[in-house]
């Protein structure tokens, strides 16, 4: 019998792997709603922020692990089209998870640990 460290990853490449092939470059790059999605994955840290510090946590690393990825998508992809809105759009679910994990990877790099 397998572990499940065997099967967790290949969970993730069967889920993840449509996602990725039907990201474009112009997606990444689409200035039109760079915008939003900088201030949406903002007012995520700061929001963490805000009830980190209501709740007397450190700060350190918490703020900066909120992931968006796989529920994110499911869920982008779940939403039927005649209940979607226009500004949200493939665009800008993809900016918001690519920023969030920059943040994330940036924001562990620089926290130490004791």
């Amino acid at each position: 019998m397998m572990s499940c460290s065997v099967y967790c990853p290949w969970v993730f490449v069967l889920v993840f792997l449509p996602c990725v092939l039907t990201v474009a470059c112009a997606d990444l790059l689409n200035t039109e709603s760079l915008g939003w999605a900088l201030v949406i994955v903002a007012s995520i840290v700061v929001f963490r922020a805000l009830f980190l510090k209501l709740f007397k946590v450190p700060l350190k690393p918490l703020l900066f692990i909120a992931p968006r990825g796989l529920i994110t998508i499911l869920l982008f992809l779940s939403i039927l089209p005649e209940n979607s809105i226009s500004l949200v759009d493939n665009a800008l679910v993809i900016q918001v998870i690519m920023i969030s994990a920059l943040v994330m990877m940036i924001g562990l790099m620089t926290s130490r640990t004791k």
